[in-house]
Protein backbone atom coordinates (compact mmCIF):
# COMPACT_ATOMS: atom_id res chain seq x y z
CA UNK A 1 0.00 0.00 0.00
CA UNK A 2 3.06 2.44 0.76
CA UNK A 3 4.47 1.81 -2.88
CA UNK A 4 1.05 3.06 -4.53
CA UNK A 5 1.25 6.12 -2.06
CA UNK A 6 4.79 6.60 -2.73
CA UNK A 7 3.72 6.49 -6.74
CA UNK A 8 0.85 9.11 -6.23
CA UNK A 9 2.39 11.44 -3.74
CA UNK A 10 6.38 10.89 -3.93
CA UNK A 11 8.89 9.49 -2.09
CA UNK A 12 7.94 6.28 0.01
CA UNK A 13 10.28 7.43 3.28
CA UNK A 14 7.96 10.65 3.40
CA UNK A 15 4.80 8.72 3.72
CA UNK A 16 6.89 6.26 6.21
CA UNK A 17 7.34 9.11 8.39
CA UNK A 18 3.95 10.88 8.15
CA UNK A 19 2.76 6.60 8.94
CA UNK A 20 4.90 7.14 11.80
CA UNK A 21 3.60 10.29 13.49
CA UNK A 22 0.30 9.37 13.16
CA UNK A 23 0.96 6.55 15.48
CA UNK A 24 2.78 8.52 17.70
CA UNK A 25 -0.07 10.80 18.35
CA UNK A 26 -2.75 8.10 18.83
CA UNK A 27 -1.68 5.96 21.50
CA UNK A 28 -3.27 3.71 23.76
CA UNK A 29 -4.68 4.30 27.56
CA UNK A 30 -2.14 1.63 28.40
CA UNK A 31 0.70 3.65 26.67
CA UNK A 32 -0.02 7.01 28.05
CA UNK A 33 -0.24 5.23 31.60
CA UNK A 34 3.23 3.58 31.25
CA UNK A 35 4.87 7.23 30.25
CA UNK A 36 3.10 9.11 32.95
CA UNK A 37 4.31 6.24 35.64
CA UNK A 38 7.78 6.45 34.13
CA UNK A 39 7.60 10.63 34.32
CA UNK A 40 6.20 10.28 37.59
CA UNK A 41 9.82 7.92 38.44
CA UNK A 42 11.75 10.52 36.79
CA UNK A 43 10.89 13.23 38.74
CA UNK A 44 10.85 11.19 41.91
CA UNK A 45 14.80 10.19 40.76
CA UNK A 46 15.82 14.12 39.65
CA UNK A 47 14.15 15.16 43.60
CA UNK A 48 15.94 12.32 45.26
CA UNK A 49 19.36 14.53 45.46
CA UNK A 50 17.64 17.09 46.96
CA UNK A 51 15.46 15.61 49.58
CA UNK A 52 19.54 14.27 50.56
CA UNK A 53 20.87 17.74 50.73
CA UNK A 54 17.90 19.08 52.61
CA UNK A 55 18.40 16.47 55.40
CA UNK A 56 21.93 17.10 55.37
CA UNK A 57 21.49 21.00 55.63
CA UNK A 58 18.99 20.12 59.06
CA UNK A 59 21.24 17.72 60.17
CA UNK A 60 24.07 20.24 60.27
CA UNK A 61 21.96 22.76 61.56
CA UNK A 62 21.02 20.65 64.06
CA UNK A 63 24.40 19.94 65.17
CA UNK A 64 25.42 23.41 65.01
CA UNK A 65 22.65 24.36 67.60
CA UNK A 66 23.13 21.47 70.37
CA UNK A 67 26.64 22.04 70.35
CA UNK A 68 26.70 25.49 70.75
CA UNK A 69 24.00 24.90 73.68
CA UNK A 70 26.20 22.28 74.87
CA UNK A 71 29.50 24.02 74.94
CA UNK A 72 27.38 27.20 76.88
CA UNK A 73 25.99 24.67 79.12
CA UNK A 74 29.28 23.17 79.89
CA UNK A 75 31.05 26.62 80.27
CA UNK A 76 28.13 27.87 82.43
CA UNK A 77 28.49 25.08 84.71
CA UNK A 78 32.27 25.29 84.79
CA UNK A 79 31.92 28.72 85.72
CA UNK A 80 33.55 30.19 83.13
CA UNK A 81 31.47 32.93 81.98
CA UNK A 82 28.96 35.16 83.86
CA UNK A 83 25.60 32.98 84.35
CA UNK A 84 23.35 35.77 83.59
CA UNK A 85 25.07 36.80 80.19
CA UNK A 86 24.72 33.20 79.58
CA UNK A 87 21.23 33.14 80.08
CA UNK A 88 20.55 36.20 77.95
CA UNK A 89 22.54 34.81 75.36
CA UNK A 90 20.58 31.79 75.14
CA UNK A 91 17.11 34.12 75.58
CA UNK A 92 17.99 35.99 72.85
CA UNK A 93 18.77 33.08 70.43
CA UNK A 94 15.83 30.70 71.75
CA UNK A 95 15.42 28.26 68.45
CA UNK A 96 13.28 25.90 70.15
CA UNK A 97 10.07 26.10 68.11
CA UNK A 98 11.64 26.75 65.67
CA UNK A 99 14.12 23.11 65.68
CA UNK A 100 10.85 21.41 66.26
CA UNK A 101 9.67 22.81 63.14
CA UNK A 102 12.92 21.97 61.15
CA UNK A 103 13.05 18.40 63.00
CA UNK A 104 9.48 17.73 62.33
CA UNK A 105 8.90 18.77 58.39
CA UNK A 106 12.78 16.96 57.75
CA UNK A 107 12.99 13.82 59.39
CA UNK A 108 9.31 13.63 60.23
CA UNK A 109 7.96 14.40 56.80
CA UNK A 110 10.89 11.25 55.45
CA UNK A 111 9.56 8.92 57.85
CA UNK A 112 6.01 9.53 57.13
CA UNK A 113 6.94 9.81 53.45
CA UNK A 114 8.50 5.93 53.86
CA UNK A 115 5.65 5.02 56.03
CA UNK A 116 2.78 5.88 53.47
CA UNK A 117 5.60 4.58 50.81
CA UNK A 118 4.86 0.63 52.62
CA UNK A 119 1.46 0.82 53.38
CA UNK A 120 0.87 1.60 49.16
CA UNK A 121 3.31 -1.36 48.79
CA UNK A 122 1.09 -3.98 51.17
CA UNK A 123 -1.91 -2.68 49.76
CA UNK A 124 -0.35 -3.11 45.89
CA UNK A 125 1.08 -6.70 46.59
CA UNK A 126 -2.57 -7.57 47.84
CA UNK A 127 -4.02 -6.38 44.88
CA UNK A 128 -1.31 -8.32 42.63
CA UNK A 129 -1.99 -11.46 44.73
CA UNK A 130 -5.77 -11.33 44.17
CA UNK A 131 -5.06 -10.74 40.84
CA UNK A 132 -2.95 -13.59 39.77
CA UNK A 133 -5.19 -15.71 41.84
CA UNK A 134 -8.09 -14.90 39.82
CA UNK A 135 -5.72 -15.31 36.76
CA UNK A 136 -4.46 -18.98 38.23
CA UNK A 137 -7.85 -20.21 39.30
CA UNK A 138 -10.26 -18.52 37.46
CA UNK A 139 -13.23 -16.90 38.55
CA UNK A 140 -16.88 -18.35 38.28
CA UNK A 141 -20.09 -16.19 39.21
CA UNK A 142 -21.59 -19.36 40.34
CA UNK A 143 -21.81 -22.02 42.42
CA UNK A 144 -19.92 -25.18 41.16
CA UNK A 145 -18.20 -28.40 41.78
CA UNK A 146 -14.10 -28.41 42.10
CA UNK A 147 -12.10 -31.22 40.88
CA UNK A 148 -12.79 -32.62 44.06
CA UNK A 149 -16.47 -32.39 43.49
CA UNK A 150 -16.93 -29.98 46.66
CA UNK A 151 -19.05 -26.90 46.38
CA UNK A 152 -16.65 -23.61 45.62
CA UNK A 153 -17.74 -20.71 44.11
CA UNK A 154 -15.82 -17.55 42.70
CA UNK A 155 -12.11 -17.85 42.74
CA UNK A 156 -11.32 -21.21 44.22
CA UNK A 157 -13.58 -20.15 47.53
CA UNK A 158 -14.32 -23.86 48.91
CA UNK A 159 -17.83 -23.25 50.51
CA UNK A 160 -18.02 -23.93 53.99
CA UNK A 161 -20.98 -24.28 56.60
CA UNK A 162 -20.86 -20.71 57.62
CA UNK A 163 -21.18 -19.09 54.06
CA UNK A 164 -24.38 -18.06 52.40
CA UNK A 165 -24.00 -20.24 49.51
CA UNK A 166 -23.90 -23.38 51.76
CA UNK A 167 -26.48 -25.83 50.47
CA UNK A 168 -27.34 -23.57 47.28
CA UNK A 169 -27.61 -25.63 44.07
CA UNK A 170 -24.83 -26.12 41.55
CA UNK A 171 -25.17 -23.26 39.23
CA UNK A 172 -26.79 -20.35 41.42
CA UNK A 173 -25.04 -17.02 40.94
CA UNK A 174 -22.84 -15.48 42.73
CA UNK A 175 -22.72 -11.46 42.53
CA UNK A 176 -19.47 -9.81 41.90
CA UNK A 177 -19.40 -7.88 45.51
CA UNK A 178 -19.78 -11.15 46.91
CA UNK A 179 -16.79 -13.26 45.31
CA UNK A 180 -14.47 -9.98 45.81
CA UNK A 181 -15.53 -10.48 49.72
CA UNK A 182 -14.98 -14.11 49.77
CA UNK A 183 -11.32 -13.14 48.51
CA UNK A 184 -11.04 -10.82 50.52
CA UNK A 185 -12.17 -12.69 53.48
CA UNK A 186 -10.22 -16.09 52.13
CA UNK A 187 -6.93 -13.60 52.00
CA UNK A 188 -7.51 -12.37 55.56
CA UNK A 189 -8.33 -15.55 56.94
CA UNK A 190 -4.63 -17.69 55.31
CA UNK A 191 -2.39 -15.34 55.31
Amino acid sequence: MLGVLASILGNGEVIKKGMDLIDDVHSSDEEMERVKAQAKIDTMKAYAPFKVAQRWLALMFTATFLLSFALVLVMTLMGETNIPDVKQVIDDFYLGEAMLCILAFYFGGGMLEGVVGKVKEKKMNKDILRQQLAEDEGCKYEVYLDHLGLPTCGIGHLITESDEENGKPVGETVTQERVQKLLRLGYCRYR
